[in-house]
């Protein structure tokens, strides 16, 4: 009989992603264990949304600040797209509700609000989601 593989499931933000994707942060302590984690075939991702315009547009604003090229931006674009990411809707209303109770921004409860949801972990380097966060 062959093992039991559970799954785990993450709710990655926009920063956590950017943190995988850009060339200059890659190499820090907390990128390689999202990246780790992303590669256990175990954990599942789960994302609102949001989170595709979101990369998109860190993305563009690593370029404009010049830390990376038009080539790189259009590499990270393709990469990101094709990460393992199932992407869900949110209730507006608890998300609006999280927002105000927390000091978050809508964009940033709706994370919290899908992890709390999914029963899922937070995964966030934004200073206002890491207390939230359990990466």
């Amino acid at each position: 009989m062959e093992g039991i593989k559970t799954e785990k499931h993450y709710v990655p933000d926009a920063s956590a992603i950017l943190a995988i994707l850009l060339p200059d942060e890659l190499h820090l302590p907390t990128s390689i264990k999202i990246v780790s984690l992303i590669d256990n075939v175990n954990n599942k991702f789960l994302a609102p949304h949001l989170l595709k315009y979101e990369v998109a547009n860190g993305l563009r604003s690593a370029l404009i600040q010049a830390r990376i090229g038009k080539r790189v931006f259009n590499k990270l674009v393709k990469s990101f797209i094709v990460l393992p990411i199932a992407y869900r809707d949110v209730d507006l209303v608890k998300v609006s509700k999280i927002s105000t109770e927390n000091n978050l921004t809508v964009y940033d409860a709706s994370y919290l609000y899908l992890s709390e949801v999914e029963s899922a972990v937070l995964i966030a380097i934004d200073k206002d989601l890491k207390p939230f966060s359990s990466i």
